[in-house]
């Protein structure tokens, strides 16, 4: 809820910014937890 009205509120060009830079910060987040769960995964069925 909060978020739409920060986007209406915002220019386009700012807004677009904005939503890239945060789902960049989103992808990282889930690589750094999801990379050593992929690993130990992967190392568990190799054994």
């Amino acid at each position: 809820m909060v978020l739409h009205v920060n986007i209406k509120s915002m220019p386009m060009s700012k807004t677009w910014s904005y939503t890239k830079s945060h789902i960049g910060i989103l992808c990282h987040d889930i690589c750094i937890l999801t990379i050593p769960i992929i690993i130990k995964t992967f190392s568990i069925s190799h054994i």
